[in-house]
């Protein structure tokens, strides 16, 4: 493997274990946020039914970092899937295509957070 090449496939590593640490902590705070959702639904019970703001607001926290999550998570998948057994990432060039046709997906979809995270993580790839 050229030096060039080494280099960007270290690059691409350290990113990779960066994805895998954002994806735990990702995982974490959407049970977390569940589990608050959960508080605030029995509150909403309790209240007579009162407390809608309080509800909405934790539903859409969780959703929103459930979709974060969904994101990496699908990032992962796809340079999980393209590692040699020595930990590099073959097709490179592929991998990347892969992450732009699902920017472009959630874009026409009109899940623009989606594209965003997807777009964001894909600029800290080399």
């Amino acid at each position: 493997m050229k030096p060039a090449e080494l280099t960007k496939q270290e690059q691409a590593l350290s990113t990779f274990e960066e994805l895998e640490r954002e994806m735990t902590f990702l995982n974490d705070k959407v049970g977390s946020l569940g589990w608050k959702q959960r508080d605030e639904l029995i509150r909403h019970v309790y209240s007579n039914y009162n407390n809608h703001e309080g509800l909405n607001i934790a539903r859409s926290e969780w959703k929103t970092e459930l979709t974060k999550l969904n994101a990496v998570s699908w990032l992962y998948k796809i340079f999980s899937e393209n590692r040699d057994l020595f930990g590099y990432f073959e097709n490179y060039d592929k991998i990347m295509n892969e992450i732009d046709e699902l920017i472009e997906c959630a874009a026409s979809m009109e899940k623009y957070e989606i594209a965003s995270t997807l777009l964001a993580w894909k600029k800290k790839f080399p």
